[in-house]
């Protein structure tokens, strides 16, 4: 009998879910296609249900929030207070994106520190003869 295994990518958090589904489908972090980028988002989330594991609840809060996003991008222009609904998502992504691209030369530079330690200053006090 074959053993079934899965490969699951592992994600720290909704956003990086998300910013890897919209590098996935080469798609701009300002102009976010909603629909399809929720639709593969709740199949991740199906994924982890179907496995038995435990889907984090801030998952699913971010499933609602695109929810959210998409029904104010259905009402008509004229009831929409903001320009786009997605632009607090895509500067929420785009920080976070920033802080993914410094994240691996700062792990390098806690790892080159790691070992190395100072000594704490010391007060001398000089012997004066005269």
């Amino acid at each position: 009998m074959e053993q079934l295994t899965f490969d699951l990518e592992v994600f720290s958090g909704p956003l990086d879910l998300l910013l890897s589904l919209i590098t996935k489908n080469k798609v701009s972090i300002y102009d976010i296609p909603i629909a399809e980028i929720f639709d593969q988002y709740m199949e991740y989330i199906d994924t982890l249900r179907q496995m038995n594991l435990e889907v984090a609840s801030e998952f699913i809060e971010m499933a609602a929030h695109l929810i959210y996003i998409k029904s104010r991008m259905l009402l008509p222009k004229e009831q929409i207070e903001e320009d786009d609904p997605r632009m607090p998502l895509a500067r929420a992504l785009a920080e976070y994106q920033r802080y993914q691209t410094v994240l691996p030369s700062m792990h390098e530079l806690n790892l080159g520190a790691m070992g190395s330690y100072t000594r704490p200053a010391e007060t001398v006090e000089l012997d004066r003869r005269e």
